[in-house]
């Protein structure tokens, strides 16, 4: 009891400074309604504790996951909710939560607060749950089915479902955001839009053509050939280099023809020496 009033007082004296400090003419720049609604939340025990938290978490303007987390609580909190439903002017750490994303009026909005602020109405809730049932797993192999767009169609043809198609991650999100809004929506939102082809499963044919198969078999011939177009080079070398010998053009003596010829003529001669006394 003592924690909440002390929240309480803290949360209406930030409020209170910050409305002096941007005030021109003496008069609050938050909004009656954002006080309205501070009010009502502030008297709820588990409302002021999550508003509690958005105040220490969202001082950095620098779109901490800390800030998402308790921006995120606080909605998921009927009275927080209608606080943040407001122009959230009277909201500590407004600017910060309107830079990330964290504010359901925003046109771009952080892809996890969309997501809850379509769980939060039933009718978007219905076709979301639908969608993300039939279609998450496809996405994840980056496929978006005929049926899955006429799906998402439907989601985004809803008051609290519109928001997907804008909504964003900050620089450090974890991969939750990220695959909501590369995957499970993305691929349906660049087909529908013609960005990219139907199906991406059937569109890498170019895979062989870049590398084509036959080319591995079609290489295997030519490596005999490239050894036989070697010899036949050497081979020519050496003819070439016989014709430029010395002794081009000059004919050649019958002397290698004609050995033979003369050893059996002495071998035969030898013969009739020894065998001439056998006959005496």
């Amino acid at each position: 009891m003592i924690l909440t009033k002390v929240s309480s007082i803290l949360i209406a004296f930030s409020i209170y400074v910050y409305g002096q400090s941007n005030t021109t003419d003496g008069s609050p720049v938050y909004s009656s309604e954002c006080i309205s609604a501070n009010t009502d939340c502030e008297a709820d025990t588990e409302c002021i504790h999550r508003l509690a938290v958005l105040q220490s978490a969202c001082t950095t303007n620098t779109c901490q996951p800390q800030c998402k987390m308790a921006a995120l609580n606080l909605f998921q909190n009927k009275l927080g909710r209608q606080l943040l439903r407001t122009d959230a002017s009277c909201v500590p750490g407004k600017d910060e939560l309107r830079k990330c994303g964290f504010l359901p009026n925003l046109e771009e909005k952080h892809c996890l607060l969309q997501k809850i602020v379509c769980e939060t109405n039933m009718q978007c809730n219905a076709k979301w749950e639908l969608f993300f049932s039939e279609c998450e797993a496809d996405s994840a192999t980056g496929n978006c089915s005929d049926k899955c767009q006429q799906l998402y169609k439907a989601v985004a043809s809803t008051k609290s479902g519109l928001g997907f198609n804008l909504c964003t991650c900050t620089d450090k999100d974890d991969q939750i955001c990220e695959h909501i809004r590369d995957n499970v929506i993305g691929k349906c939102i660049s087909m529908a839009a013609g960005k990219i082809p139907h199906n991406i499963t059937n569109t890498p044919k170019l895979v062989p053509v870049i590398v084509p198969q036959p080319t591995i078999t079609t290489q295997k011939p030519f490596v005999p050939n490239a050894i036989v177009n070697t010899n036949k080079e050497i081979e020519s070398n050496v003819i070439t280099s016989n014709l430029n010998s010395p002794t081009i053009g000059k004919p050649f003596k019958s002397l290698p023809k004609s050995a033979p010829s003369t050893a059996i003529i002495s071998f035969s001669s030898l013969l009739l020496f020894f065998a001439v006394p056998l006959f005496f």
